[in-house]
């Protein structure tokens, strides 16, 4: 549920927003390097 979260916003939202979560939330630092990585 939190990776399709992360993956939508990884779409809209530039990538220092993405940054300033994974500061934040440590926990979804994971979810967003898969989000970010190529498939």
């Amino acid at each position: 549920e939190n990776e399709t979260i992360v993956v939508a916003a990884h779409k809209t939202i530039p990538l220092d927003e993405v940054v300033k979560v994974m500061n934040i939330g440590k926990e979804l630092e994971a979810q967003v390097i898969l989000a970010t990585e190529p498939k």
